[in-house]
């Protein structure tokens, strides 16, 4: 091992410390902030305060702790450094002081310094081994903090912080590349009635398996949300909201058909649902509103319903052709399809998945894949004059 590599290894370890500083400041922001985060809000007339405040205590001793071990670490390591480097800088004086020796000692000495080099840069690898074991185990315990930070404990699906942070991501997509995506927000009926007469560990059950019946039902890229309360939120990237239409009664007709055994009762409930498909007019809060609209019309034509909110109006999201209301929609509702047998077949978002794992595999295999693209000519005009 030349002089060249056994300098490398000091700057290799200070490299490593400003890893671990770095990572422990990291830690110790991502625990204020996990101590300080907002909670779900809690139903009307729980009292939670005093689970809350245990909660964000205990988070907060756990996130110390780890930055505490962090620290430790970080100064380990900077001993270990100064313990290397003080042992190189004396290995280099020997060798500086045997160009002076005469030959036949001159090789014994050059021998011994080579050997005091292997010993310590394996004693340094032994340490590095072991440090790396370390941070890895931090680098886990910090993203179980995370994952334990954007879920709802009582769900156990994604909470209203990691709803917040996708849909400014959606946001950002449609703002770089025009990808749109829609919004479902859903609300479970008379939820406060039901407490009141069920109890809530009963409403706390329903909670879990309305969670439980959404993430069965959503497909793998779209974000099911405990947005507060009795509320449900889901973000569907690359959807619109045609596509979206059959998801959503697909969830209404889910929780209908929920059976919730609990203390030896049979219990149901149904939900509302509002759906808003983002525009080039919309923020987020522009966007939620209009969601939230959709889904008090739900509410206002009797709950167990949808609602789409098409930008300007609310109209009816439409089970089946035989469902469709006698009256005639606006001409501003054109983008409005209701749900029918061709729902059955993959969406634009299915397709472009599908494509992406086709194009990776002609690319590993070398196999040619071809695209067939067929669209019905005039179809609006068919569907104005005929009906859908």
């Amino acid at each position: 091992m030349d002089g060249a590599t056994a300098s490398s290894l000091p700057l290799l370890l200070v490299n490593l410390v400003c890893a671990a500083v770095a990572l422990g400041i990291g830690f110790v922001a991502g625990g204020w902030f996990l101590g300080a985060r907002e909670t779900t809000p809690a139903d009307p007339g729980r009292s939670t305060d005093a689970d809350e405040a245990l909660e964000q205590l205990m988070a907060a001793e756990r996130s110390a702790f780890a930055s505490s071990r962090l620290k430790d670490l970080a100064r380990g390591m900077a001993t270990d450094v100064g313990e290397h480097s003080s042992q190189v800088e004396k290995i280099t004086a020997d060798l500086e002081a045997a160009k002076t020796s005469p030959e036949a000692q001159k090789e014994a000495e050059v021998s011994a310094a080579l050997e005091k080099i292997v010993a310590a840069n394996e004693q340094l690898q032994q340490k590095l081994v072991k440090a790396e074991q370390q941070i890895q185990a931090q680098a886990e315990e910090i993203r179980a903090h995370e994952s334990e930070a954007r879920t709802d404990s009582l769900t156990k699906i994604a909470n209203r912080r990691a709803f917040d942070d996708h849909l400014q991501q959606r946001f950002a997509e449609w703002t770089r590349k025009a990808t749109p995506f829609s919004l479902i927000i859903l609300d479970v009926d008379h939820f406060k009635q039901f407490n009141d007469t069920h109890g809530h560990q009963a409403g706390d059950e329903v909670l879990r398996q309305v969670a439980q019946k959404l993430e069965q039902t959503v497909r793998e890229m779209d974000i099911a949300c405990r947005y507060g309360g009795e509320e449900f939120a889901l973000i569907l990237p690359a959807t619109i909201a045609r596509d979206a239409t059959g998801l959503a009664e697909r969830i209404r007709k889910g929780i209908e058909s929920l059976q919730i055994t609990f203390e030896g009762k049979k219990l149901s409930v149904t939900a509302s649902l509002g759906l808003a498909q983002v525009n080039s007019e919309d923020d987020g809060n522009r966007l939620l509103k209009r969601a939230d609209e959709a889904l008090y019309s739900a509410k206002d034509a009797g709950r167990n319903c949808g609602y789409y909110h098409e930008g300007q109006l609310c109209v009816p999201l439409v089970g089946d052709a035989e469902a469709a209301p006698a009256t005639t929609p606006s001409p501003a509702a054109e983008d409005r399809v209701p749900t029918n047998n061709l729902d059955k077949l993959p969406n634009r978002t299915l397709f472009a998945e599908e494509l992406r794992r086709r194009i990776a595999e002609s690319e590993r295999t070398g196999e040619p894949i071809s695209v067939v693209a067929i669209e019905v000519t005039a179809f609006k005009a068919v569907c104005q004059e005929y009906g859908d």
